[in-house]
């Protein structure tokens, strides 16, 4: 009712006798006018308060951009931060300024009278406070900032890799059955970005495609293979083979009586990793709270499942994952998982004495 902008647009549309999306958005187009040079500041700020007055706002609320910090509302600012500060830690290891000053804007929307500038004054102290953060120097005219929670999180890491690393693997894949799969010929599986034109190839043709792992294949599978080390970094560009390399591994560790747990990031790369493996795969952060369920854990659960009930999807059970000496966790894009979530799964298998790839 109020946009004159709109009105233009529908007097566009009716001219032309078409009502759709494509058209709408050509009609905005068509009726677009070139911005006109912009006014100096200091005009534009009173022919606003002048609008404001005729029609009808308080005066006070034309002030109220520029108060200062309002005292009562000191808690909520606090709250937003440590907020932004948990949510930016959890996720990356350390971020830049602008990066914890955009996470605390998003975290005070819908606290009403909060200013933006006082935000950014008191926000510039507390970085400076050596318990909430840790200043780690200048990158292109930023400062890089982490918390201690980070810093431990990174020690607790690298200790339960240190301990993984000189672990021996306990009734692990024999030599001689590695070097048979290196040399077995191998059915070529479709790709789970195939185009139809693939797919139908793959099912007429596949049986008859076969091939054997390459010299890095091969490199790579003894590597992953090797019992004088409970924890593997596999690290390749796309379409260098760590798939069929995995899936060989998988297949001799299955042979040996292993139990295989697959997670990922994302729930698409869960599935992608469980096409190409075979073995049933969650995301990292489920796989987690199977390994140790909480109370939120199952709270949230129940819930997730009481929805897809109600919208006729199956369900599913929240079944405690129990690693031992034979286990076999396989985590895909690691180096995308947050040293938070890493350092949990790595000091499970550590404790349990289950390797991790």
């Amino acid at each position: 009712l109020f946009s004159t902008r709109r009105q233009e647009v529908e007097t566009q549309l009716g001219s032309t006798g078409r009502t759709s999306a494509r058209a709408s958005s050509w009609a905005t187009l068509q009726t677009r006018r070139a911005k006109q040079e912009i006014p100096p500041r200091s005009e534009l700020f009173a022919g606003w308060k002048r609008q404001a007055e005729e029609n009808g706002f308080p005066t006070d609320v034309s002030a109220a951009f520029g108060r200062e910090f309002p005292r009562g509302q000191f808690s909520d600012y606090r709250n937003a931060l440590r907020t932004a500060r948990d949510n930016l830690a959890q996720e990356f290891s350390h971020f830049k300024a602008s990066e914890l000053r955009r996470a605390v804007f998003v975290e005070c929307q819908g606290k009403g009278g909060l200013n933006p500038r006082a935000i950014k004054s008191w926000l510039k102290k507390d970085c400076n406070d050596l318990e909430q953060f840790v200043n780690l120097g200048v990158r292109n005219y930023q400062n890089i900032y982490t918390t201690l929670g980070s810093i431990q999180r990174e020690k607790d890491l690298l200790q339960n890799v240190d301990s993984l690393k000189s672990a021996m693997q306990q009734d692990g894949v024999r030599k001689k059955d590695v070097e048979k799969a290196i040399t077995k010929q191998r059915r070529v599986s479709p790709s789970h970005n195939s185009t139809p034109a693939e797919k139908v190839k793959d099912y007429l043709f596949g049986d008859k495609r076969t091939f054997t792992l390459n010299a890095g294949q091969a490199e790579a599978l003894r590597y992953v293979c090797d019992p004088r080390s409970q924890i593997k970094a596999i690290d390749g560009a796309a379409g260098t083979g760590k798939t069929e390399m995995m899936a060989a591994a998988v297949e001799l560790y299955q042979q040996r009586g292993f139990d295989i747990i697959g997670c990922a990031l994302s729930g698409v790369a869960a599935r992608n990793l469980e096409r190409a493996t075979g073995v049933q795969c969650d995301t990292l952060k489920s796989t987690l709270a199977r390994l140790s369920p909480n109370a939120g854990d199952v709270v949230k659960h129940h819930t997730a499942q009481l929805a897809r009930a109600a919208m006729n999807k199956p369900k599913y059970r929240l079944d405690k994952i129990e690693l031992h000496s034979k286990s076999l966790v396989i985590l895909d894009e690691s180096t995308m998982a947050g040293n938070e979530y890493f350092s949990k799964l790595a000091g499970h298998c550590q404790k349990s004495g289950s390797t991790l790839i």
